[in-house]
């Protein structure tokens, strides 16, 4: 093999390798509405833990807007990508059904928001 194909084919697979890699970990930004949910969210939550997620759900983007560490009995609200509530998950009861499944099926994609300290 002439060295020339060795490095053509190092470049190759080095530029295959980390295009490949940014498209797996690209987030698509939440829908305007959400974002609009966040910055009233923001201001009623706990000063620690308080997170937004989302999640993959009975096929279509969830975000849980999750209070973070007030109390024992905290809850989340999920909300669909069309900005309507379809459930609360946590509470006393550790309620996991969602909009008739179990949420524990849900898969997360990524931490939308996170309070800063």
């Amino acid at each position: 093999m002439s060295e020339k194909y060795v490095i053509y084919l190092s470049l190759f697979f080095t530029v295959f390798g980390f295009t490949s890699c940014q498209k797996k970990n690209r987030i698509t930004p939440p829908p305007s509405c959400i974002e609009e949910r966040i910055l009233a969210f923001e201001k009623t939550t706990c000063d620690k833990g308080a997170k937004v997620y989302e999640y993959q759900f009975q096929g279509e983007r969830v975000y849980v807007f999750d209070i973070g560490f007030c109390d024992a009995a905290q809850s989340a609200k999920v909300i669909n990508q069309d900005c309507q509530e379809i459930g609360i998950i946590g509470g006393l009861d550790g309620n996991q059904e969602v909009n008739g499944s179990d949420f524990a099926h849900a898969q997360r994609t990524a931490v939308v928001w996170s309070k800063s300290q």
